[in-house]
């Protein structure tokens, strides 16, 4: 669960963690607090969960799947420095895959 003010703003998570490769996936972000959104702590938590993965769990990289179409997320893991690795199809909808490495 992710925290502002010491209120309950949103979730996000890292799964199908393989300590052996060194890999997991991020995701389940949801900023649900509607006084919260639009103030960049999507971003925030997406960092500090990373952080977490690589300082405390020693991963070599993180993975995540976004809809194409949802810009400001896009450009929220862009600036925490995932990169688009490939786009594929899930139910009939286009995604992205994105990486970050350590």
């Amino acid at each position: 669960s992710a925290e502002w003010e010491h209120k309950l703003i949103g979730t996000a998570a890292l799964y199908t963690i393989d300590k052996i490769a060194g890999n997991a996936e991020f995701g389940r972000l949801m900023v649900g607090a509607e006084h919260v959104r639009g103030l960049g702590l999507g971003e925030k938590i997406t960092r500090a969960i990373c952080s977490f993965g690589f300082e405390t769990l020693d991963l070599k990289k993180i993975e995540l799947k976004v809809f194409i179409n949802n810009v400001p997320a896009i450009k929220a893991y862009e600036h925490v420095g995932f990169t688009k690795e490939a786009v594929i199809t899930c139910q009939d909808k286009e995604l992205y895959k994105m990486s970050l490495y350590r």
